[in-house]
């Protein structure tokens, strides 16, 4: 499996940033909030990446069918300080049908 995790930039282009990619299952009762907070044990978690864009792959854990998965991207400067926290999103791995 592969998926492409990609985002548009929405701060200064002038300073030097990393992105933080959290990916964390939400189990069934559980708010995506939730789970991206430490409800869930996270399944990529402070994957830093120097592009606006992380290919997950199958050396990352494999996400399963009918499953909900929330994602959140940070945004760190230079020092390491936080300057930006995206809004949570979810996604749901569905099973492959051929006719």
């Amino acid at each position: 499996q592969s998926v492409k995790f990609q985002w548009q930039a929405n701060h200064d282009r002038s300073l030097m940033t990393q992105y933080k990619l959290t990916v964390a299952e939400v189990p069934v009762g559980i708010n995506s909030n939730d789970a991206i907070n430490g409800a869930s044990t996270p399944m990529l978690d402070g994957e830093l990446i120097n592009t606006n864009y992380f290919t997950y792959g199958p050396e990352q854990l494999p996400f399963e069918h009918g499953k909900t998965y929330a994602y959140r991207i940070d945004i760190y400067d230079e020092t390491d300080e936080t300057v930006g926290i995206a809004t949570i999103l979810t996604m749901v791995k569905k099973i492959n049908q051929t006719k």
